[in-house]
C-alpha cells in the first residue's frame, strides 16, 4: 500500500478531512507485501482476490509472493467463468444459485488443476495446500465481493463507496467518513468486478452494460448494491449494509429509537393487524423497524415480501417465520422483454393467501394495488420515502399517477383513507449519542376519513419529544382494537415512568436467539403530565367507542 498517510488537515481548512485509514484498520488488502522474512499467512485473504497464502515452512513449493500477484487469481477466474458459461449454455434449464456455484467449483477445479499443471512443466511445486487457496480464491472472485471483500466485514461500515479508480469512501454508523485503498485497477476492472456481480451473486442472473447501465441487487452478506456505468461520468458503485437483520422492538428500545410506550402501541397494532406506512429519508432505519415489526409476528403465520431486491431478509429467519414467500423483480434484458415488475408480483400475491403481505418500499406503481389490497382487508406494511409524516399523503398521490392506470389524487386520498391506518415517521435525532446521531421514530399519525377539504385527516398520537423521540400526543380513534388485541392505556404513559433505554450503540445479531437486553435506565423524555392529554383532534375525526376509558 502507498500513500499513506492521508494528509492532515490544516488550520486554513474550511471543512474537516476525511481520515484516510491506515493499514493497520483493515485486513491485509490485495497486493499488500509482507514485511521481509515474515510469512505467508495460508488463510489469508482469499476473498479478496490477493495474498493466497505461501506453503509451510520446510515444505518445497511456490513463494507465497508470487501467489499474492492479483493478475494469477484474476486469469484463472476468467477461464474458469468462460467454462462455467459454456457449460451452462449446453443446458436447457436455468440453474439455481446454489447449483451454479456447485458447477462453478467443478470448472475451477479444471482451471486451478491446469495451472499446477503448467507451474509443475516449468520446475516448480505448487503445495496442496496451496492449491486448495487458490481455488478458493478464484471462487470468492466469482461468487464474493473480490477486492471490496475486506471493507464489507469491517462491522461498523454502512456505506461504501466506489468512484472508479479513486480511493474508497467508507461510512460508519456513528457517521465517520474514511477512505481506504482503490478495489480497481482501471475503470474497466471495476466494470467487469460489477459484471461479476450481476452475474453470479444475486438471486437471478443480471445484466450490467453500456445498453443496461443501471443496476440493483442484493450480494452475499445480504448487502444491497447500486452501481452506474456510461450514464455516469465514470464507473460507481455503492455498497449499502444492513447492520441489523434479526431484530425486534426491545432491540430498538436498547438503542433508543424508540421508548417502551411506543413499543407496546406498535405491537397492539401488529396483533390488531393495522396496516403500516414507514416513512423517513434515507438512511434513517425504515427498512430496520420495519424488520423488527414483522419480528412481532406469529410464526405460523404467512407473509408475501415483496422488494425490488431482496433486503428483509425474513426468509432467512426460521426461527421466526415458519411460512414467507419471498419475491423479487425481475429487470428487464438488453432487449427491454423477460422482466416481472413489483406491481406484477403485488397481484400475484394477493391470490396466495398471504396473511400479511409486507411490501419492503413503495415507490412506484406498486402502490395502487397494494392500497386496493389493504382496503379491502388484506394486512400490510410497508415503507416509503418521505420528509415528514403528512408529506405522505402526498407522495402516495404522485406514486399513484405513475403506473398505467394512473390514479387521481382525489381518488388516491380516499384510497388512502381506507387503506392505511398509521404512518410511523422515522428521523436523525438533533443530539449526539455514543454512535452518532441516533435514528429515531418521532411521530406517528393515525389516518381517518376523508374530511371537507378532500384530505384524509390525521391524528398526531405520538408527538416528537426530547431528542426528536416520540411521546404520546393526542387520542387514538381506533384505541378499542389496540385494547383488544392486548394494548393496556396504562402503557401509553410508560415514556413518563419509564423512559427510553441504553446508549444508541449498535448490537450484531447473529442468529436466532432468546436473548432480551438487560439494560439500565437513561434520563427521561418528556411525555403529557396526565393521560389522557388534550383532546387536540381534528374535526371530523373518527371517535373511540362510547364508555371507554383511557
Amino acid at each position: 500500500m502507498t500513500g499513506w498517510p492521508f494528509p492532515a488537515q490544516t488550520d486554513g481548512d474550511p471543512q474537516p478531512a476525511a481520515r484516510r485509514l491506515p493499514p493497520a484498520d483493515l485486513p491485509a488488502l490485495p497486493g499488500a507485501h509482507r514485511p521481509q522474512g515474515e510469512p505467508a499467512d495460508i488463510g489469508g485473504p482469499a476473498a479478496s482476490g490477493g495474498p493466497v497464502g505461501g506453503p509451510p515452512a520446510g515444505r518445497a513449493g511456490l513463494d507465497g509472493a508470487e501467489l499474492a500477484d492479483r493478475r494469477v487469481v484474476r486469469r484463472l477466474r476468467d477461464a474458469a467463468s468462460e467454462l462455467l458459461a459454456a457449460a451452462e449454455s449446453a443446458r436447457a434449464d436455468r440453474l439455481s444459485g446454489e447449483h451454479r456455484q456447485a458447477l462453478a467449483a467443478d470448472c475451477i477445479a479444471q482451471t486451478v488443476g491446469a495451472w499446477v499443471a503448467e507451474q509443475a512443466r516449468s520446475g516448480h511445486t505448487p503445495t496442496a495446500a496451496l492449491e486448495q487457496r487458490l481455488a478458493r480464491a478464484v471462487f470468492d472472485a466469482m461468487f464474493g465481493l473480490g477486492r471490496l471483500q475486506p471493507y464489507a466485514d469491517l462491522p461498523d461500515v454502512e456505506n461504501i463507496d466506489v468512484y472508479g479508480t479513486d480511493p474508497v469512501w467508507l461510512s460508519y454508523s456513528d457517521g465517520r467518513v474514511e477512505q481506504g485503498e482503490p478495489v480497481a485497477d482501471s475503470d474497466s476492472e471495476l466494470v467487469e468486478l460489477i459484471q461479476g456481480f450481476a452475474r453470479y451473486l444475486g438471486h437471478t442472473p443480471r445484466t450490467f452494460s453500456p445498453a443496461t447501465p443501471l443496476l440493483r441487487m442484493r450480494v452475499a452478506g445480504g448487502h444491497r448494491l447500486t452501481a452506474a456505468m456510461t450514464v455516469s461520468a465514470r464507473p460507481q458503485l455503492t455498497l449499502r449494509k444492513h447492520l441489523l437483520v434479526d431484530v425486534t422492538l426491545d432491540d430498538l428500545i436498547e438503542l433508543g429509537t424508540l421508548d417502551l410506550a411506543l413499543a407496546a402501541f406498535l405491537r397492539a397494532c401488529v396483533r390488531a393487524g393495522k396496516n403500516l406506512l414507514i416513512s423517513g429519508a434515507m438512511n434513517v432505519g425504515k427498512t430496520t423497524l420495519l424488520r423488527a415489526l414483522a419480528n412481532e409476528l406469529d410464526p405460523t403465520v404467512k407473509i408475501a415480501t415483496l422488494e425490488t431486491e431482496y433486503e428483509l431478509a425474513l426468509h432467512q429467519l426460521p426461527h421466526r417465520h415458519g411460512r414467507v414467500d419471498a419475491y423479487e423483480e425481475i429487470q428487464d434484458n438488453a432487449e427491454a422483454t423477460g422482466g416481472l415488475s413489483l406491481p406484477e408480483l403485488v397481484t400475484h400475491a394477493l391470490r396466495t393467501s398471504a396473511q400479511w403481505t409486507i411490501v419492503g418500499e413503495a415507490r412506484g406503481a406498486e402502490i395502487v394495488p397494494m392500497l386496493q389490497a389493504m382496503s379491502a382487508g388484506n394486512r400490510s406494511m410497508s415503507t416509503i420515502h418521505a420528509a415528514t409524516g403528512r408529506a405522505v399523503l402526498n407522495r402516495i398521490v404522485s406514486l399513484a399517477g405513475m403506473g398505467p392506470a394512473p390514479l387521481g389524487a382525489d381518488t388516491a386520498y380516499r384510497l388512502t383513507s381506507d387503506a392505511v391506518d398509521f404512518i410511523v415517521h422515522l428521523e436523525l435525532s438533533d443530539q449526539q449519542s455514543a454512535a452518532g446521531r441516533r435514528r429515531v421514530v418521532s411521530s406517528v399519525l393515525e389516518v381517518l376519513e376523508v374530511g371537507d377539504a378532500g384530505l384524509p385527516a390525521l391524528n398526531e398520537i405520538f408527538v416528537p419529544g426530547t431528542e426528536r423521540r416520540a411521546v404520546p400526543g393526542c387520542a387514538i380513534a381506533c384505541l378499542p382494537d389496540l385494547v383488544n388485541a392486548g394494548l393496556d392505556p396504562a402503557d401509553l404513559s410508560a415514556s413518563a415512568a419509564s423512559p427510553p433505554r441504553g446508549t444508541g450503540r449498535r448490537r450484531q445479531p447473529t442468529g436466532p436467539r432468546t436473548y432480551r437486553p438487560q439494560v439500565s435506565i437513561a434520563a427521561s423524555s418528556p411525555a403529557p403530565t396526565s393521560w389522557p392529554p388534550p383532546d387536540t383532534r381534528q374535526p371530523g375525526a373518527r371517535q373511540p367507542a362510547a364508555g371507554r376509558r383511557w
